[in-house]
C-alpha cells in the first residue's frame, strides 16, 4: 500500500527511528556487513569499548542494568522487556559512560572522521538538525556556545548525550528509570562545568575534569 507524504521533502522535519533503521540497511548493502558487524570492526574493537554492543536480552550479561517505572500505587516496578533486537539501527546498543567518553574523545580528534565528515556532522540543515544530532547556539554564562546533542528512551531508560563544541566538554547522562529528567540533570552539569570554565583562569583538560569533584 502506498501512503501519500506527509509533507514535501525539504519543507519540513518530523523525526523518525526508522530513518536510523534505513541507515543501518544501507551499510549492510554498501559493505556486506550488518550493522552490529561494521561497527564492532571499525570502531567498538579498535577503541576498546569492551561494554559496548548489541542489546541481546537472551544473554546474560554482568552488571546489566534493568530498567524500571514508577507505578502511581505500587511504588517502583520492573519495566516491559522489549526485544530491542527489531530496532537494528534505531536503539539496539548496550554501552556504559566510559566506553561513550571513550567514543567521544574518538569522534573529537578524527579518528572515526573526518574534519569535513564533522563539519557535516554538526550543520544545522535549516531544522535545528544534522547528521543524527540536534544543533542549539545557547548562551552559558554571557558567552554563546554551540552544543549538539541527542536524546533516547524506550520503557524503562532515557538518555542523553550533549556535546559543547568550543569548550571541548561532553556530557553523558544514562538513566534506567522512565520518569528522570535527563535534561534537567545534563542542564545542570552544564551549568557547574561551565562555572568552573568561566571562573578558572586556566584552561582544564578533559582528564582533569574526569579526577575532579564532578565525578
Amino acid at each position: 500500500m502506498k501512503l501519500p507524504l506527509d509533507f514535501q521533502p525539504g519543507s519540513q522535519f518530523r523525526y523518525s527511528n526508522s530513518g536510523y533503521l534505513l541507515l543501518a540497511q544501507l551499510i549492510w548493502v554498501v559493505t556486506g556487513q550488518t550493522y552490529v558487524e561494521f561497527l564492532t570492526k571499525n570502531i567498538f574493537c579498535p577503541l576498546l569499548m569492551n561494554s559496548t554492543g548489541p542489546d541481546n536480552y537472551r544473554e546474560i550479561i554482568s552488571q546489566r542494568a534493568s530498567g524500571y517505572e514508577l507505578d502511581n500505587t505500587r511504588g517502583f516496578v520492573n519495566s516491559a522487556l522489549i526485544d530491542m533486537s527489531i530496532a537494528t539501527g534505531g536503539g539496539d546498543l548496550l554501552s556504559t559512560t566510559e566506553d561513550l567518553y571513550i567514543w567521544d574523545r574518538a569522534l573529537s580528534s578524527n579518528k572515526l572522521v573526518t574534519s569535513e565528515g564533522m563539519q557535516r556532522l554538526f550543520t544545522d540543515y535549516g531544522c535545528g538538525y544534522g547528521y543524527g544530532w540536534f544543533i542549539k547556539d545557547e548562551l552559558i554564562h554571557n558567552k554563546r556556545s554551540k552544543s549538539v546533542f541527542h536524546g533516547g528512551g524506550i520503557v524503562g531508560f532515557k538518555n542523553k548525550i550533549t556535546r559543547y563544541l568550543d569548550d571541548q566538554v561532553c556530557i553523558i547522562v544514562l538513566n534506567n528509570l522512565s520518569t528522570t529528567d535527563v535534561d534537567d540533570i545534563s542542564n545542570n552539569i552544564t551549568n557547574l562545568i561551565h562555572t568552573a570554565i568561566s571562573t578558572s583562569s586556566d584552561s582544564w583538560s578533559p582528564e582533569e575534569f574526569q579526577r575532579s569533584e564532578f565525578r
